[in-house]
Protein backbone atom coordinates (compact mmCIF):
# COMPACT_ATOMS: atom_id res chain seq x y z
CA UNK A 1 0.00 0.00 0.00
CA UNK A 2 0.92 3.28 -1.10
CA UNK A 3 -0.34 6.66 1.03
CA UNK A 4 0.26 10.38 0.70
CA UNK A 5 -1.11 13.24 3.04
CA UNK A 6 -1.56 16.64 3.75
CA UNK A 7 -2.48 18.47 6.58
CA UNK A 8 -3.11 22.06 7.52
CA UNK A 9 -3.95 23.88 11.02
CA UNK A 10 -5.21 26.75 11.34
CA UNK A 11 -9.02 27.31 13.26
CA UNK A 12 -9.67 23.00 11.95
CA UNK A 13 -6.52 20.56 11.35
CA UNK A 14 -7.92 19.64 8.05
CA UNK A 15 -6.00 16.32 6.17
CA UNK A 16 -6.38 15.12 2.86
CA UNK A 17 -5.10 11.51 1.95
CA UNK A 18 -4.64 9.25 -0.87
CA UNK A 19 -4.05 5.36 -0.35
CA UNK A 20 -3.36 2.93 -3.15
CA UNK A 21 -3.53 -0.32 -2.75
CA UNK A 22 -1.52 -3.08 -4.49
CA UNK A 23 -2.20 -6.29 -5.19
CA UNK A 24 -5.07 -8.55 -6.63
CA UNK A 25 -7.72 -6.42 -5.37
CA UNK A 26 -6.16 -2.57 -6.47
CA UNK A 27 -7.97 0.29 -4.74
CA UNK A 28 -7.54 3.73 -4.90
CA UNK A 29 -9.01 6.01 -1.54
CA UNK A 30 -9.22 9.47 -1.03
CA UNK A 31 -9.81 10.76 2.95
CA UNK A 32 -10.77 14.21 3.93
CA UNK A 33 -10.98 15.24 7.12
CA UNK A 34 -11.40 18.04 10.09
CA UNK A 35 -11.01 17.56 13.80
CA UNK A 36 -10.61 20.02 16.49
CA UNK A 37 -8.19 19.76 19.61
CA UNK A 38 -9.79 21.17 22.71
CA UNK A 39 -7.76 20.85 26.10
CA UNK A 40 -10.16 20.19 29.00
CA UNK A 41 -7.54 20.69 32.13
CA UNK A 42 -5.60 24.28 32.85
CA UNK A 43 -2.74 22.48 34.35
CA UNK A 44 -0.80 21.73 31.08
CA UNK A 45 2.45 21.25 32.64
CA UNK A 46 2.01 18.20 34.18
CA UNK A 47 -0.65 16.64 32.69
CA UNK A 48 -3.18 17.00 29.26
CA UNK A 49 -6.93 15.57 29.79
CA UNK A 50 -7.81 16.52 25.46
CA UNK A 51 -10.52 15.64 23.89
CA UNK A 52 -10.12 16.22 19.83
CA UNK A 53 -13.44 15.28 17.65
CA UNK A 54 -12.74 14.35 14.25
CA UNK A 55 -14.97 13.75 10.92
CA UNK A 56 -13.81 12.34 8.07
CA UNK A 57 -15.22 11.66 4.27
CA UNK A 58 -13.65 8.53 2.91
CA UNK A 59 -14.08 7.67 -1.11
CA UNK A 60 -12.68 5.32 -3.33
CA UNK A 61 -12.97 2.87 -5.90
CA UNK A 62 -13.96 -0.89 -5.12
CA UNK A 63 -12.10 -3.36 -6.98
CA UNK A 64 -13.37 -5.81 -5.37
CA UNK A 65 -14.16 -9.90 -7.03
CA UNK A 66 -17.25 -11.11 -5.58
CA UNK A 67 -16.88 -15.31 -5.94
CA UNK A 68 -20.13 -17.18 -6.49
CA UNK A 69 -20.08 -20.92 -6.36
CA UNK A 70 -22.57 -22.70 -8.54
CA UNK A 71 -23.59 -26.11 -7.63
CA UNK A 72 -25.19 -28.10 -11.03
CA UNK A 73 -26.43 -31.45 -10.02
CA UNK A 74 -24.99 -33.71 -12.79
CA UNK A 75 -28.76 -35.14 -15.00
CA UNK A 76 -26.33 -37.99 -16.40
CA UNK A 77 -27.66 -41.56 -16.45
CA UNK A 78 -26.20 -44.40 -14.03
CA UNK A 79 -26.34 -45.95 -10.80
CA UNK A 80 -26.91 -43.92 -7.37
CA UNK A 81 -26.69 -40.38 -6.98
CA UNK A 82 -24.61 -37.88 -9.75
CA UNK A 83 -21.58 -35.87 -7.95
CA UNK A 84 -22.40 -32.44 -7.80
CA UNK A 85 -20.23 -30.11 -10.36
CA UNK A 86 -18.97 -26.62 -9.23
CA UNK A 87 -18.64 -23.70 -10.96
CA UNK A 88 -17.03 -20.61 -10.20
CA UNK A 89 -18.31 -17.02 -11.54
CA UNK A 90 -16.03 -13.82 -11.07
CA UNK A 91 -18.10 -10.49 -11.04
CA UNK A 92 -15.95 -7.35 -11.04
CA UNK A 93 -17.32 -4.20 -9.57
CA UNK A 94 -15.48 -0.98 -10.68
CA UNK A 95 -16.61 2.29 -9.91
CA UNK A 96 -15.46 5.47 -7.44
CA UNK A 97 -17.66 6.79 -4.72
CA UNK A 98 -18.80 7.52 -1.42
CA UNK A 99 -17.85 4.73 0.98
CA UNK A 100 -18.04 6.10 4.54
CA UNK A 101 -18.41 9.14 6.83
CA UNK A 102 -16.85 8.70 10.02
CA UNK A 103 -17.55 10.52 12.72
CA UNK A 104 -15.00 10.21 16.31
CA UNK A 105 -14.97 11.38 19.80
CA UNK A 106 -11.84 10.57 21.64
CA UNK A 107 -10.64 11.47 25.60
CA UNK A 108 -6.75 11.31 25.65
CA UNK A 109 -5.05 12.00 28.96
CA UNK A 110 -1.08 12.72 28.33
CA UNK A 111 1.85 12.87 30.48
CA UNK A 112 5.23 13.45 29.81
CA UNK A 113 6.10 9.07 29.27
CA UNK A 114 2.65 7.76 28.39
CA UNK A 115 -0.70 9.02 26.67
CA UNK A 116 -4.04 6.94 27.31
CA UNK A 117 -6.66 7.38 24.88
CA UNK A 118 -10.20 6.14 24.60
CA UNK A 119 -12.55 6.77 21.49
CA UNK A 120 -15.57 6.32 20.41
CA UNK A 121 -16.08 6.08 16.42
CA UNK A 122 -19.64 6.29 14.40
CA UNK A 123 -19.38 5.30 10.83
CA UNK A 124 -22.20 5.47 8.14
CA UNK A 125 -21.47 3.56 5.25
CA UNK A 126 -22.41 5.54 1.91
CA UNK A 127 -24.29 3.48 -1.08
CA UNK A 128 -21.02 2.29 -2.48
CA UNK A 129 -20.12 0.55 -0.21
CA UNK A 130 -19.67 -3.11 -0.65
CA UNK A 131 -21.49 -4.67 2.01
CA UNK A 132 -23.84 -3.23 4.53
CA UNK A 133 -24.58 0.03 2.25
CA UNK A 134 -26.62 2.97 4.24
CA UNK A 135 -25.81 0.91 7.77
CA UNK A 136 -24.20 2.62 10.94
CA UNK A 137 -21.10 0.37 12.63
CA UNK A 138 -19.90 1.83 15.85
CA UNK A 139 -16.47 1.04 17.30
CA UNK A 140 -15.01 1.93 20.77
CA UNK A 141 -10.94 0.97 20.82
CA UNK A 142 -8.29 2.33 23.71
CA UNK A 143 -4.31 2.78 23.37
CA UNK A 144 -1.28 3.50 25.67
CA UNK A 145 1.48 4.85 24.05
CA UNK A 146 4.73 4.55 26.07
CA UNK A 147 7.86 7.12 25.60
CA UNK A 148 11.10 6.02 26.50
CA UNK A 149 14.19 8.29 27.05
CA UNK A 150 17.74 6.33 26.43
CA UNK A 151 20.00 8.16 27.24
CA UNK A 152 23.79 7.88 25.64
CA UNK A 153 27.05 9.23 27.83
CA UNK A 154 30.06 8.85 26.28
CA UNK A 155 33.62 9.43 27.76
CA UNK A 156 36.07 11.11 25.75
CA UNK A 157 40.25 10.05 27.18
CA UNK A 158 42.97 12.51 26.04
Amino acid sequence: MASVAFNYKHVLNTGISADYSFGKQQDFFISLSNSKEWVLNSDRERHILATTPQVTVVTGTQRFYETYLVERKNSGKGKGAPPAQVKEEERVYNHFGFLSYNFKLPLSYNRASYLVEAAYQVSLLGNNASERAGQTNSFFYSRVLLSILIVRYESINC
